[in-house]
């Protein structure tokens, strides 16, 4: 049997002896690193636990976010089943269309045109109403003054409070340098010098260092110039503004650059923290949604920023002065608050409501515009109007008792109509003499003198829209005819084509539908039978003469109108709405071979390229010939005295190429008119 050497045993007790404080002194470390790593573990299983939370809160908000745009969009996306109808007074386009189509009705009341189609589940569809004769006229026709469906809509400002980001305009602008001066100029040629209220070097100058900033994610500062958020939604609704006349492809971005300055227009509308550069901010979006012919949002606009004016004081001259003690600085003001006084009555006056803006005026020693020779003859133009249509077109208006007040009333008007008619060459012009100040003279007096003749059409409705009246003068169909040849022959000069054209084509369409309204209504008294007449009734006389007139120059707007509809959903939607009367009227079968109406293809006729040029070739024709009509003696018709007066209204103008903004007249000074004489 082996012996163990005791020095053996102990050596290996003792190497065990010193293994166990080694191992001890290992467990303590392992331990220590266990507790952290835990530690660590737990610290992780809170970090995500935390970013799940976060992630679950987000999905939450993104749901709720999402349900309640939905209920918003099923609630906006879904009219009511019988939406109440749009009132359309005197002073509308069409209201001459639905005094013609009444009268045609009662002369014949088992005629029918054919039926205008009804869209009433659309979402644009609202139906409107007149008031004729005292009598509610319904009409199955739509307002078509609401813009097209092919845009985005329009998202309006929200109430205060609710606005969850920040209220300043992000610098970020999708267009290169070159193409954001272009759109300025663009906007200064084609609205800048009818509403002179921006400084176009300095805007031309922050377009640059806007693009600047851009690329150095900076905002520099360059010879005292500051771009801030205001001067950087100012250029982005002068460029959305000027993008509205390249066409429905540059619309998208037009929309774009809108919406992104909403959030200014927020600050600026629901507060009355109001500087210069927010007054010329607020009429520019004004005019985006008149270009865009959302009318009627644009007049509801136009009534929140007159009360802000109004708020302020700005409407009186001794505030405007402390306000604005720099002179260039109060020039501005000055042309900005004329602009928004002036647009807003122009458009109360368009959607037919005169009287919804009594409340709101300038003070009488509120200081006139400065180098806007346009303002001018507006304001001149709105005094000219104010008592003609407060006195022949209003509702309280009695023709039995006021027939000698009213011949009275439109004989002055005449005369300072014709009076400010002369004045359109000599003082309503730019004084500069360059070609391109030329030029815009020349067009300055085409449009005022379609402004003349549309006023007479206007303020002529109190005659010739009433059975009833006795006291007409005897030239009032005649004037009114011709007036309304004259605008259809101008018109007929534009080339549809241009980026005017495209930029102003609600308001030409304004123009050509108050004027065949006027020639329709004279074609529907001329061709009905005198037997015909209620008891009671009294009609205006109508020379033959001036019936012909009428018929050649609806059928000249017909065919004009049919042309325009080829590129224009307004104008088709006025074509269509027009289409039954003039076919009772028998004036289809005058129109051009292949055009609407005349054949079952319509619009969907696949040669469209070659009936437009048919129906200009024969609107050239037409006007060609009615230029050279010779129209029969109405010396036994008319008076001696009022033989002078100039009624054949077939003169050509010059081209307007650039056009003025808004599509109906309007009247600021209700009281003021007899201070002023």
């Amino acid at each position: 049997m082996e012996q163990t050497n005791p020095n053996s045993v102990h050596k290996r007790k003792r190497s065990r002896a010193a293994r166990l404080p080694s191992f001890q002194n290992d467990r303590v470390p392992a331990a220590a690193t266990v507790l952290e790593t835990a530690g660590e573990s737990q610290t992780l299983m809170s970090t995500k636990l935390d970013l799940l939370i976060d992630r679950v809160t987000a999905l939450e908000k993104a749901l709720l976010a999402q349900r309640v745009q939905c209920e918003a969009r099923e609630v906006t996306s879904t009219p009511p089943k019988q939406p109440l109808p749009i009132f359309q007074g005197s002073t509308s386009s069409v209201f001459s269309i639905v005094v013609a189509d009444t009268n045609l009705k009662v002369l014949e009341p088992d005629a029918t045109g054919p039926p205008i189609s009804d869209d009433s589940d659309s979402p644009r569809a609202q139906t409107t109403f007149s008031i004729v004769h005292g009598q509610i006229i319904n009409e199955l026709s739509k307002e078509a003054a609401d813009g097209g469906s092919e845009s985005r809509p329009i998202v309006l400002p929200r109430a205060a409070g609710t606005r969850p980001q920040p209220t300043e305009t992000q610098t970020h602008i999708d267009l290169s340098c070159n193409d954001l001066i272009s759109l300025v100029y663009i906007y200064q040629n084609l609205a800048g010098t009818l509403y002179p209220f921006l400084n176009f070097p300095s805007l031309v100058q922050q377009a640059r260092l806007t693009w600047a900033a851009r690329l150095t994610e900076l905002t520099p500062s360059n010879d005292g110039v500051d771009v801030g958020s205001k001067d950087v939604a100012i250029l982005k609704i002068v460029a959305a503004i000027a993008l509205l006349a390249e066409g429905e492809g540059r619309n998208d971005l037009a929309l774009s650059l809108y919406h992104s300055i909403l959030p200014e227009v927020e600050a600026i509308v629901w507060s009355t923290k109001l500087d210069l550069k927010g007054l010329m901010l607020l009429p520019l979006v004004s005019l985006f949604y008149i270009h865009q012919s959302k009318w009627r949002l644009a007049w509801r606009f136009l009534g929140n920023v007159a009360r802000i004016v109004l708020e302020l004081g700005l409407n009186r001259q001794i505030v405007l002065e402390r306000s604005f003690p720099d002179m260039a600085d109060r020039t501005q003001a000055i042309n900005a608050i004329w602009t928004t006084f002036l647009l807003n009555r122009l458009l109360s006056y368009l959607l037919g409501v005169t009287v919804a803006m009594q409340n709101l005026h300038l003070d009488p020693t509120f200081p006139g515009p400065v180098d806007a020779p346009y303002l001018e003859a507006m304001i001149e133009f709105d005094r000219i109007g104010t008592q003609a249509i407060d006195v022949l077109l209003s509702d309280k208006s009695d023709d039995c008792t006021r027939i000698s007040e009213r011949k009275e009333h439109f004989a002055f008007f005449q005369y300072r109509l014709d009076e400010w008619g002369k004045r359109i060459s000599t003082d309503f012009q730019f004084l500069a003499h360059d070609a391109a100040t030329d030029l815009q003279n020349q067009q300055l007096r085409t449009l005022l003198h379609l402004w003349k003749d549309h006023l007479h059409m206007i303020v002529a409705r109190s005659f010739i829209c009433d059975n009833r009246c006795s006291a007409a003068p005897l030239d009032i169909w005649a004037s009114s005819v011709g007036a309304a040849a004259d605008t259809i022959q101008h018109l007929s000069c534009l080339e549809c084509s241009t980026r005017s054209f495209r930029f102003h084509q609600s308001k030409y369409n304004h123009f050509l539908i108050a004027a065949l309204g006027t020639l329709l209504l004279a074609v529907s008294r001329g061709s009905s039978n005198p037997d015909s007449m209620s008891l009671g009734e009294q009609r205006i006389p109508m020379t033959q003469t001036t019936y012909l007139e009428a018929q050649q120059n609806a059928v000249v707007a017909l065919n004009l109108l049919y042309t325009l509809a080829k590129t224009s959903h307004h104008f088709q939607f006025w074509l269509e709405h027009v289409r039954g009367l003039a076919r009772r009227l028998k004036l289809f079968d005058r129109l051009v071979p292949g055009s609407y109406g005349t054949d079952d293809s319509g619009l969907q006729n696949e040669a469209l390229g070659e009936q437009v040029r048919s129906a200009r070739d024969a609107t050239t024709e037409l006007i060609r010939m009615a230029e050279s009509y010779v129209f029969e003696s109405v010396d036994n018709v008319i008076p001696p005295g009022l033989q002078d007066i100039d009624i054949s209204p077939l003169t050509r103008a010059p081209s307007l190429s650039e056009p003025d903004l808004i599509q109906d007249f309007g009247w600021l000074f209700g009281g003021s008119l007899v201070n002023s004489l």
